[in-house]
């Protein structure tokens, strides 16, 4: 799978993430950013194998970087490689004063971290992408890492 196809892909499931948050009836136009500078993703370790039976503990950071803010809803997705399998988790905002401090922004909220079961998957490699979402706007940050469940 090439690079765009795994961008077109996430893009596909942001914008029906996005379409679902957002609630029926609204007047507001919704659009989707790929932002891959947006975010990073401390753990799991990417390219590192893991035991489906074991809940995968992610924890990172990610704001707008356009507007110096922290998105009020955040959540990541991991999607296999053939797209027939995948799970997506809300993470819990968490303070990341270093986030803070790298960035020049006052955005100490900036941190995540969540638990995501994978037991119900299928073994294999899998994306990850950190999707925020704030009024009509979703920002979709992919991680060039891959996660391996065995």
């Amino acid at each position: 799978m090439t690079i765009n196809q795994m961008k077109s892909a996430i893009l596909a499931l942001a914008v029906a993430a996005a379409t679902s948050i957002s609630g029926c009836g609204s007047d507001k136009s919704e659009f989707v950013i790929i932002a891959d500078d947006n975010c990073g993703i401390n753990a799991p370790l990417g390219n590192t194998p893991f035991n489906r039976q074991t809940d995968l503990l992610p924890w990172g950071w990610a704001f707008d970087k356009a507007t110096g803010t922290v998105p009020d809803q955040i959540f990541m997705q991991i999607i296999s490689e053939d797209h027939k399998s995948s799970t997506k988790a809300t993470m819990k905002r968490a303070s990341r004063p270093d986030v803070a401090k790298a960035f020049g922004l006052p955005i100490d909220m900036a941190g995540y971290g969540g638990q995501i079961e994978v037991k119900n998957l299928p073994a294999g490699t899998y994306s990850v992408s950190i999707v925020q979402t704030s009024g009509n706007k979703t920002i979709v940050c992919t991680s060039p890492s891959k996660i391996i469940l065995n």
